[in-house]
């Protein structure tokens, strides 16, 4: 069986008024339909859109791996990596691009696994 899961990736930011936390959430698409997605709010109060949005990016980065794996002890083949998608150029840029780490110094270097 030959498959391609893809990924959607978003967060809210701050948009917890009471402690500013962001919402991050992503889904994964297999074969049309959902596989796996996650709803939760960010443990630390993120200071942008994008590091919000690089967050959720980098859990979704390691759910992907995980999903990978599953995919391979269940005998699917996956054609080509996983897709990720966000809407956000700055948390693309951000994980494209190791020079821009420097000017997010801030952001705990777990989330740097991308």
């Amino acid at each position: 069986m030959h498959l391609t899961p893809w990924v959607f990736c978003d967060a809210n930011c701050a948009k917890d008024l009471p402690n500013h936390r962001s919402t991050s959430g992503y889904v994964f698409m297999l074969a049309g339909g959902p596989m796996t997605w996650k709803s939760k709010k960010q443990a630390s109060v993120a200071l942008s859109t994008t590091e919000a949005k690089y967050y959720v990016v980098g859990i979704a980065c390691q759910e992907a791996i995980w999903l990978k794996q599953l995919c391979q002890e269940l005998g699917m083949k996956l054609d080509e990596p996983i897709n990720m998608y966000t809407d956000n150029m700055g948390a693309v840029a951000l994980s494209d691009n190791p020079v821009f780490h420097n000017q997010s110094k801030h952001i705990d270097i777990k989330w740097h696994f991308i």
